[in-house]
């Protein structure tokens, strides 16, 4: 799991540049709409910290490095299209970005996968992040 600053700062990111779907992150009560209309879910799969520095307690840097991902659901039958399309626009939205203290690198997009009982088709964006702390 991914440090809370990480979850905070990426969900706050998001939330302040995508309007287009609700969306559903670590903190957010709910599961997929129930009219089938799409949305984004984030979540945080895989995340190691090291000790990077070594000495200077209170000032020793830790590093945190990870991936988080976005899916994007749409209706099923909709088409891949609007499911790519916006997975496309949230790739570009943190490709290569300093977000506070996370820093962001290339994403991933991959298309396709049924969720929700077959209810909703989708595509998922894969972000690989770094996260610097001092302790």
């Amino acid at each position: 799991m991914a440090d809370k600053a990480v979850v905070e700062t990426i969900e706050a990111f998001l939330a302040l540049n995508w309007e287009a779907t609700p969306i559903i992150g670590t903190n957010t009560a709910g599961t997929a709409p129930t009219d089938g209309s799409p949305f984004l879910r984030v979540e945080y799969p895989f995340a190691r910290s090291e000790q990077v520095t070594v000495g200077a307690p209170g000032q020793n840097l830790f590093r945190e490095e990870g991936a988080f991902r976005v899916v994007v659901m749409v209706t099923r039958g909709s088409g891949d299209d609007q499911a790519l399309t916006w997975a496309s626009t949230i790739a570009a939205l943190f490709r290569g970005k300093l977000i506070g203290a996370v820093e962001t690198f290339a994403p991933t997009v991959f298309p396709g996968g049924l969720e929700g009982n077959g209810n909703f088709a989708g595509a998922a964006v894969v972000v690989p992040y770094t996260f610097d702390l001092f302790g």
